[in-house]
């Protein structure tokens, strides 16, 4: 009897784990590109405040750009530019920090609504209304701590299979597809709707 009762209470236990489970979206982008900004102000911050329970946002704040070291510093280049590159590192400080994923969907989401989503005064307003500590962020900006996470971020992007051609691009649950990309790009909420089997209510 004993026996039986743990099955029981194994099974339900994994049930509802099934319950819970999320679908991952990873956006790979850049903080000055067009259409990354486009794609930030006009789905993703809407997606998530409709079914932000039912997906877990992996962001990755890197893009076209590349980096070498030289005398023990790494130096970045950026597709549009020195700015670029400084937004990039600032939003990876902030990512890193912890602060949990709707702070995250929301700072990032307020720093690209932003005329300048790489001014240093500018994220530091999204900070504060956002409730994040900026000086950790800043901290991890200038000591070396943000060009460790953006060569990882340059790993994960180039790592991406096949190798990405657009920016942002939009993969859901660990597989590229064009299908997804091109759908993702302006309808999101309902690209992703469609691949998941427990739908929550914005979806039906």
């Amino acid at each position: 009897m004993k026996s039986l009762t743990t099955i029981i209470l194994v099974t339900l236990f994994y049930c509802f784990k099934c319950e819970e489970e999320t679908l991952k979206l990873s956006i790979y982008y850049e903080t000055l590109c067009p259409d990354s900004i486009r794609f930030f102000r006009n789905q993703l911050n809407s997606t998530y405040e409709k079914i932000g329970s039912s997906i877990e946002v992996d962001f990755i704040p890197y893009g076209f750009a590349t980096q070498y070291k030289a005398d023990g510093k790494w130096t970045f280049h950026c597709q549009h530019g020195t700015r670029e590159c400084s937004g990039n590192k600032y939003h990876a400080c902030e990512l890193a920090q912890e602060n949990g994923e709707e702070k995250d969907v929301q700072f990032l989401d307020c720093s690209m609504r932003s005329r300048d989503p790489t001014s240093s005064k500018q994220l530091q307003i999204c900070a504060e209304n956002v409730g994040v500590n900026f000086t950790s962020i800043n901290e991890c900006f200038k000591n070396g701590q943000g060009d460790e996470l953006l060569i990882k971020y340059g790993e994960r992007t180039n790592a991406v299979s096949p190798k990405i051609s657009y920016i942002p691009t939009i993969i859901i649950n660990d597989v590229f597809s064009q299908e997804v990309q091109n759908n993702a790009e302006f309808d999101l909420l309902n690209t992703v709707c469609k691949h998941l089997s427990k739908k929550p209510p914005a979806c039906l």
